[in-house]
């Protein structure tokens, strides 16, 4: 899981989750307030993974966003309480 939200609202950051490069099919839109997103992921057989969070508005000025309690844990619970926006099932 992680949380995220915009820092400045006039051109929101939309973030791309990719996995070993590969991008997940949702993209997340950064708001004005604090949002969970959480992520169901595999690791590759030697239990490895490559994680990006990248920012696909690429405006010049507007696009700032905030990254706050990664958690990073193969136990499921951890997302327990949120109103989690599951990215990769």
């Amino acid at each position: 899981t992680f949380r995220t939200r915009s820092v400045v609202t006039q051109s929101p950051a939309e973030l791309v989750v990719n996995v070993d490069g590969v991008p997940l099919s949702t993209t997340v839109t950064a708001e004005d307030e604090w949002q969970t997103v959480g992520l169901w992921l595999r690791s590759n057989a030697a239990g490895k993974l490559n994680l990006e969070i990248l920012n696909n508005n690429d405006n010049y000025s507007g696009n700032d966003f905030a990254l706050d309690d990664v958690k990073i844990s193969n136990d499921p619970a951890i997302m327990t309480g949120y109103n989690v926006l599951i990215v990769q099932p």
